[in-house]
């Protein structure tokens, strides 16, 4: 605690969760990440602890430059050091209150566009990515029927078939785009977790944060599938004019996305949907009566989403 507080000060508060120990100082918060298997991922390594801090920091630094995130060591340990800012002004928050504003959505599509043009790409980065199209999707699948159970209780049989056999034609129907895309460098090292709870707003304009450096397979992706991500949270949010806004603003910082996003941005909405439907679902299933209620219900309605924004074969 003394070499944690030699850096931040005094310690107001500690956050702990399944991967990491935040601690929260007057001005700055350092995160350490716990030498933990969590099975989709192990950092029981210290060289795999390096590797997450670094690429988590990376993210950050091209989403939110003036957070000044950084890695540096504790007692032999990486952490992330970076500037602390006020929680209450989370953008989830914002959303429950009516506070985000048709300009945070301008503001939110500029900043993905700003960070997109910016990320890094490489063959690793571009082949895993294409891989992970299809990958991912089919981890979804089993995840939400074997694990999750989702079926029947959060999604109907019907819909979860229908979005299998609509989504694995999509991908074999335009995999030719999907390999020009991994050939011509769009894919890039992404931040792959978009949602209110990671950004927040200081001085009218919004800024994200803790972007995911511990999975390759999360953050290596098509830009528009990160884009997707905060409208598809507007859109369950029932605040579709920021949605509107958001893509809009993408648009005019990066016009030369304009076919991609209109060919693609509605598969990958239907993605981000469904992952925070079954995420929603993993949670209820051990969760209390009462909240679990409520996680069920949310995952109904992103399943819902899902479902409304599935790329049909045209008849």
């Amino acid at each position: 605690m003394k070499a944690i507080e030699a850096i931040i000060g005094r310690i107001e508060n500690i956050i702990e969760t399944h991967m990491s120990l935040v601690y929260l100082g007057k001005e700055f918060v350092l995160k350490i990440t716990k030498p933990v298997d969590l099975g989709f991922v192990d950092y029981r390594t210290l060289e795999k602890r390096i590797e997450t801090a670094r690429k988590t920091a990376t993210i950050d630094l091209a989403y939110c430059p003036d957070l000044g995130s950084r890695v540096i060591e504790i007692d032999g340990e990486p952490a992330i050091l970076m500037r602390r800012f006020d929680s209450s002004k989370g953008l989830d928050r914002l959303y429950d209150q009516e506070g985000v504003t048709i300009a945070h959505g301008y503001q939110i599509g500029q900043g993905f566009a700003k960070a997109h043009k910016r990320a890094r790409t490489s063959k690793e980065i571009s082949e895993v990515a294409y891989q992970c199209i299809a990958g991912n999707w089919e981890e979804l699948f089993f995840v939400t029927k074997d694990i999750a159970q989702a079926i029947g209780r959060t999604i109907t049989e019907e819909d979860y078939f229908e979005i299998q056999r609509e989504i694995r034609l999509f991908i074999k129907g335009n995999d030719l785009s999907f390999q020009e895309r991994r050939d011509n460098g769009s894919f890039k090292q992404c931040h792959g977790d978009g949602h209110a709870g990671n950004m927040f707003v200081e001085d009218d304009k919004v800024k994200v944060f803790d972007g995911i450096g511990f999975k390759d397979e999360f953050s290596y992706m098509d830009p528009v599938s990160d884009l997707a991500f905060p409208i598809m949270d507007a859109i369950v949010r029932s605040k579709r004019e920021i949605a509107d806004a958001i893509k809009e603003s993408y648009l005019k910082n990066r016009p030369e996305e304009t076919e991609a996003v209109q060919k693609l941005l509605s598969f990958y909405i239907c993605y981000r949907a469904f992952v925070r439907g079954q995420v929603s679902t993993m949670i209820a299933n051990t969760a209390e009566r009462e909240a679990q209620e409520v996680l069920l219900k949310e995952a109904r309605n992103y399943y819902n989403l899902a479902v409304e924004y599935l790329p049909r074969r045209k008849e």
